[in-house]
């Protein structure tokens, strides 16, 4: 879960703090948009704001989260992509999804 890896992500990069590490605050998710924007441009080709749809999973697993591939598939696409079914999902839904998950 996004809660899991935010509490990973603030141990690493700040050590706990008074709260033990437990995100909460807004430095935490901006901490958190900064790793999944480091992410996503990893497989972002020529700088474009989009991924391909293949891509989600890699991500997802670069950033410490692991779904099974049925709920990438039947879940998390399919509201990544909204009303618009394409091969690419774009970088604004995809952070907005990882840090409600």
């Amino acid at each position: 879960s996004v809660e899991g890896f935010l509490t990973r992500l603030t141990v690493e990069m700040e050590g706990p703090g008074p709260s033990g590490g437990i995100p909460g605050d807004e430095l935490d998710i901006e901490a958190a948009r900064v790793r999944i924007r480091e992410a996503f441009n990893l497989l972002s080709k020529e700088g474009k704001d989009n991924i391909a749809e293949e891509e989600v999973s890699t991500v997802m697993r670069y950033l410490g989260i692991f779904p099974k591939e049925t709920d990438i598939v039947e879940r998390i696409l399919p509201e990544l992509q909204d009303d618009e079914p394409a091969t690419f999902v774009t970088y604004d839904r995809f952070e907005e999804k990882m840090i409600e998950l």
